[in-house]
């Protein structure tokens, strides 16, 4: 979903818009010493709020928190501005609508909703112009003030809805482009890319400690037979059953697997211990044994191993490899749990001696 203080398209923008209406109210009774005086607390008072807004703007990342404090700093600039404007007089007044209009136009990059803009827009205008001695409108001219007025507004709407309409949609292509990078096209899983990302992820929140209190599990699943069941029913139907362990394991382990290519398969158990991840990789096989895709049965053998912490991916996946291995090597439709490393950083895990026969079909 778009979130604007997620994202921050036009942090510079606001940040330049800020930095110069602060700047203005500061210095400005400077300028205009009739104002009143500079450092009082009347000054400060005026000034503080919209500091306040602007650095609440520029750290929050919630999308509730960026639309109220973007209205409130507009509002707040607004009422600064209309208390120094009044101070100045006849003087004030021709700087008047066109500070309202810089502030309404400025204001057009800090809302992605309408709706937002326009309810601050009205307050705005409201706070600027009620009050006003009605010779204010007859100098201007009603008819003139009318439509001055209503362009500025639209050229504030028409300024909103262009840009909020052109990030949105780069925005959208943005992510429909990071989901196409990091999925596998067929299953939906992960991709090999995106799942070791995603290790990385989990191994980095371990390792703060923030979340995750248990230890970083990794599995690597291949299904038993598979070439034989494209030799025998057709790629569709491999297709078919490739589809069919995706949906098991998105069932099993959300946003967790990942499709590292063929009929091979990598899931993780973060923040578990190694007998839940086993019960867990233990209830996906008998699933996945009950399966019917259209005539075809299935079995998978798997590896599990344990990931130590900073372990390196590849190094974690070659371990569960040679896991995998022993299970298909042990007759196929099983899991084998692989030893963790040494502290030394090699590896226990000695492989079974590979039968002729079975070295060639290892990938079938």
């Amino acid at each position: 979903m778009f979130n604007l203080a997620e994202e921050r398209p036009f942090h510079p923008q606001i940040n330049i818009a800020a930095t110069i209406a602060v700047l203005v109210l500061v210095f400005g009774r400077l300028i205009r010493p009739e104002t009143g005086e500079f450092g009082t607390v009347s000054h400060i008072a005026s000034v503080l709020p919209l500091c306040i807004c602007w650095a609440l703007l520029s750290r929050t990342r919630r999308d509730v928190t960026f639309r109220i404090f973007g209205a409130l700093s507009i509002l707040t600039c607004a009422f600064a501005c209309r208390i120094f404007l009044d101070k100045l007089g006849a003087h004030g007044d021709y700087w008047r609508f066109f500070a309202v209009a810089l502030i309404l136009v400025h204001a057009a990059v800090l809302f992605s909703r309408m709706s937002d803009y326009i309810v601050t827009a009205v307050l705005c205008g409201a706070i600027s112009f009620i009050g006003l001695p009605g010779g204010y409108f007859t100098a201007t001219g009603h008819a003139e003030f009318a439509i001055a007025t209503g362009v500025s507004a639209l050229i504030g709407v028409m300024l909103n809805i262009t840009i909020m309409s052109a990030y949105r949609k780069l925005f959208e292509a943005k992510e429909k482009y990071r989901w196409l990078s990091g999925t596998d096209p067929l299953t939906r899983l992960l991709n090999r890319r995106a799942f070791m990302a995603r290790f990385a992820e989990a191994d980095e929140e371990r390792g703060k400690g923030e979340r995750c209190k248990g230890a970083l599990h990794l599995a690597m699943i291949d299904l038993d037979h598979f070439k034989q069941i494209n030799d025998r029913h057709g790629h569709d139907r491999g297709d078919a059953v490739l589809m069919a362990m995706a949906q098991c394991l998105q069932r099993h382990a959300p946003g967790l697997a990942g499709r590292l290519g063929g009929e091979e398969f990598a899931v993780l158990f973060p923040d578990c211990s190694r007998n839940e991840a086993m019960r867990q990789l233990d209830m996906l096989l008998r699933e996945v044994r009950g399966l019917d895709i259209d005539g075809v049965s299935l079995t998978f053998s798997a590896g599990l191993v344990s990931a130590e912490a900073g372990e390196n991916a590849e190094r974690v996946l070659t371990r569960a490899d040679r896991a995998l291995y022993q299970a298909k090597a042990a007759g196929r439709n099983r899991i084998v749990c692989g030893e963790t490393p040494t502290l030394a950083g090699e590896n226990d895990l000695r492989p079974l001696p590979m039968p002729p026969a079975f070295a060639k079909s290892r990938r079938r």
